[in-house]
């Protein structure tokens, strides 16, 4: 029974090309921009402020964000005597760091 499962696995990999499911996941993401995720950070030139996404508080800046390549990240920045900054990040491999300023109002 046993050789009979390890026969089925060797014949799995033969017929994809050798590599383990993982290894050919790993090369699918990093050949294709639109595939995986990255981390972002977003900040702001002087001092803090909130990061908000969809209305909610998710953090304060500097933040480190996770998010998938090809994404479209909407984000609000917040500082109390400061004008909101809405923000749309486009989550490409070529930037990882955002960083915004705030005008005063």
């Amino acid at each position: 029974m046993l050789l009979l499962i390890i026969g089925g696995i060797a014949i799995f990999f033969l017929m994809s090309g050798g590599d383990s499911p993982a290894v050919q996941t790993a090369a699918a993401t990093n050949a294709s921009p639109g595939k995986g995720s990255t981390k972002i950070r977003v900040d702001v030139d002087e001092g803090k402020a909130q990061v908000l996404k969809g209305g909610q508080v998710v953090g304060t800046t500097p933040i480190e964000l996770e998010a998938n390549f090809g994404d479209n990240v909407p984000l609000t920045l917040h500082r109390d005597g400061f004008e909101d900054k809405n923000v749309s990040i486009q989550v490409s491999p070529s930037k990882k760091v955002f960083t915004y300023s705030l005008k005063a109002k």
